[in-house]
């Protein structure tokens, strides 16, 4: 990979650009904001109504300041769409154009952002225009559907406003809208603690495709309309409000069949107190003895009237999305000021979980997340351990060593070996990787070696005992999917982009490589004779471990290049049943395929991709997305019994634990199941921030990994 590459993949990814210096608020000019464009050659509904968009803005009056993108532009991520984008885009607005990237830009993205910002400056950025401090932040996930605020792009925010002046109005773009019953940045309470001492007087987002407006905590949320379904914008202008001070008036033009219509939305004050500035209810929580329930006291600002008032744990079952489930109304006390009741927790595994209240004031709400530990009662078998701090996101599944050793990697680059199984765990050694790790680092069947992939496209080969480089092998595109090796551990599988690469185990040095056909984004597999591994072409193939030559291809998806990836088997990670099988999965079936021809011999309805199967003396447990985990004969796929998680998995796979199998929910959850009956055999909840890391066994305990950097274990009392 060209130096270039890495360092956009590094930086975007993990880091955060320096501050800028400040600057004047500049003129009060007019700016644009538009949405949700989902660009592809194949779908050229969205591209006319981009256009007519620009079109429309440049046929005004008046000049805008900026034309903020607030994400999705394109579709997929793919070198195609961005060429749609740049035949698109006017040149008259080349320099006037600035975006935030959504998750349509990362979910799918094999470039690792290295397209995206080719065409769009780093992210987050801050700059003044139009009378206000301007915010454009990223909690997108590479390979996630939601976001979550990393703690250096957070603590680039506070610094950011600080600089700004304290007094000063700011505007934030994002793509993701936060707050009330959105859900869909995992950690939105922090970003709404971090600027609340601040003049935060809007957030502008997208997402989800509609116009909507509310207040929360002083600030205006606004989302608008996808251009995907509707030529449509938001036109802002500096106004004097009623009141005679400054304001930010948002107008919707959309075109409809008797032409372009502009309808106000919302006025902005951009002077004057802030309504809600640090006026967040302060809550106080008991928890009842046997964990049934939780008494909630929400304390209301002086200043502050509310009307009604309401509470609920959030609701563990949802990730990425929205909700309104779940709310318990407050009473009101001492004339409204105060508002008591009681939230019923009789469902809910020991642990952490986020209790939201939220006190509404007619169009205005005033919120409050703070996280309440439920203890374990004598009837829980599972407890933490304990925790450790590696800062960022550990998104890569952990990789278990002899004597009750593991290695984590994290989107930061560190690689770190502990000594786990223990009561505390202990740093063997610590290396930083040449970029972010996404994908989990393989080992060798005697533990000699760790092999860590990164999205700068460098794989490297630790030697396990101390942490000493043996090599590292540059591929040409960035390395997001865990590689694997042999079972005599003597060739490693790397995927890097829409390529397989098989290496020597003891050298780096290159067998071959082969061009698979679409993104790899899931562990490959391997037997005696072939490699296996699915792509977002739809399909899955196989190549001969000797040479690399193609030995079949099996497909199961197809359509355009937008369906046909999101439907296939592009993060599947293939695990080899007896009978000479394969098993391979979609966000829709589960396939056991023939290995040498690819047929199928067995195939089960389910979103199976994103975790990998377990498999046991005599049976194969696989866990779907949406939490069901069902048990099968490996040979026939016959049931053998199937139930549901509180929560979705998506990528906390199966393993095996204390005679259980143990698997990580996606918000937090760590359950152990009977592998004979599937039923309940413990549940802790260790956080409240998304895992997307596959847990590991270390002696004793079971290790997890999690966006907020920590790395936790649970420990598993007798069983009764």
């Amino acid at each position: 990979m060209v130096a270039a590459s890495g360092a956009v993949a590094a930086a975007g990814l993990h880091g955060v650009p320096a501050l800028a210096k400040p600057a004047s608020r500049g003129e009060r000019e007019p700016f644009a904001v538009v949405a949700d464009s989902h660009l592809d050659p194949f779908s050229p509904d969205h591209s006319d109504n981009m256009r007519a968009v620009f079109d429309h803005i440049l046929a005004r009056s008046e000049r805008p300041a900026f034309v903020e993108h607030v994400g999705d532009v394109v579709e997929i991520g793919f070198p195609e769409e961005y060429a749609e984008w740049r035949r698109v885009r006017p040149d008259a607005l080349v320099d006037l154009i600035r975006a935030v990237p959504g998750n349509h830009e990362v979910r799918w993205d094999e470039f690792a952002k290295e397209l995206y910002f080719a065409e769009f400056e780093q992210t987050p950025y801050s700059f003044d225009a139009a009378g206000v401090h301007v915010v454009a932040l990223d909690p997108t996930q590479l390979l996630q559907e939601p976001g979550f605020f990393s703690r250096a792009q957070l603590e680039w925010l506070r610094e950011d406003l600080k600089r700004a002046g304290q007094d000063v109005p700011s505007v934030v773009f994002v793509h993701y809208p936060m707050s009330g019953d959105y859900l869909y940045v995992g950690n939105q309470e922090e970003f709404l603690r971090t600027v609340e001492g601040f003049d935060v007087r809007a957030v502008v987002a997208g997402h989800i495709h509609r116009q909507e407006v509310m207040r929360v905590n002083g600030i205006t949320s606004v989302t608008l309309p996808g251009i995907l379904n509707t030529a449509a914008y938001h036109w802002v202008t500096p106004v004097t409000g009623a009141d005679g001070a400054p304001a930010l008036a948002i107008t919707l033009a959309q075109r409809g069949a008797a032409g372009w219509q502009e309808t106000p939305v919302v006025e902005i004050p951009v002077e004057g107190e802030r309504r809600a500035l640090r006026r967040a209810p302060k809550l106080r929580t008991e928890v009842a003895g046997d964990r049934s329930s939780v008494e909630v006291v929400a304390d209301l600002h002086p200043a502050q009237d509310a009307d009604a008032a309401r509470a609920r744990f959030v609701p563990e079952s949802v990730f990425g999305g929205r909700s309104s489930a779940g709310w318990t109304a407050l009473a009101p006390e001492q004339g409204g000021r105060r508002w008591r009741g009681t939230v019923d927790a009789s469902a809910l595994a020991a642990g952490l979980h986020e209790l939201q209240v939220q006190a509404s004031d007619g169009d205005a709400r005033f919120e409050a997340t703070e996280a309440v530990e439920l203890p374990a009662t004598a009837t829980d078998r599972l407890r933490l351990a304990w925790e450790k701090d590696l800062v960022t996101a550990i998104q890569a599944g952990l990789a278990p060593l002899p004597d009750d050793r593991l290695v984590a990697a994290t989107v930061g680059g560190a690689v770190v070996a502990l000594d786990a199984g223990g009561s505390q765990p202990s740093e063997r050694w610590r290396r930083e990787a040449a970029g972010p790790v996404y994908g989990t680092p393989a080992t060798d069947p005697e533990g000699r070696r760790v092999f860590v992939p990164t999205a700068t496209g460098v794989v490297h080969a630790f030697d396990a005992a101390d942490g000493r480089e043996a090599w590292r092998f540059t591929v040409p595109r960035p390395a997001l999917a865990a590689p694997a090796t042999t079972a005599d551990g003597t060739v490693l599988i790397a995927a890097a982009g829409r390529a397989l690469h098989a290496l020597e185990a003891d050298s780096g040095d290159e067998r071959w490589t082969a061009d698979v056909g679409g993104f790899v984004g899931g562990r490959p597999a391997a037997d005696e004779r072939a490699v296996y591994a699915g792509a977002g072409d739809g399909k899955v193939h196989a190549f001969s471990l000797a040479t690399g030559e193609r030995l079949w291809e099996r497909v199961l998806s197809s359509g355009a290049p937008y369906r046909t990836f999101i439907l296939g088997p592009w993060a599947t990670q293939p695990t080899l049943l007896p009978g000479d099988r394969v098993l391979v999965a979609t966000v829709l079936n589960a396939y056991a395929l023939d290995r040498s021809t690819g047929a199928t011999a067995w195939e089960l309805r389910g979103g199976f991709m994103y975790n990998a199967a377990l498999l046991l003396a005599d049976r194969l447990v696989m866990v779907d997305e949406f939490g069901g985990v069902v048990a099968v004969d490996p040979l026939t796929g016959a049931e053998l019994w199937r139930t549901k998680l509180a929560q979705r998995v998506l990528g906390g796979s199966p393993a095996l634990w204390k005679g259980a199998v143990a698997i990580g929910g996606v918000n937090g959850l760590v359950a152990l199941l009977d592998p004979a009956t599937g039923a309940d055999a413990g549940r802790l909840r260790i956080g409240v921030d998304y895992v997307h890391s596959a847990p590991a066994v270390a002696g004793d305990v079971l290790a997890v990994g999690s966006q907020d950097g920590r790395l936790r274990a649970v420990m598993a009392l007798p069983s009764a």
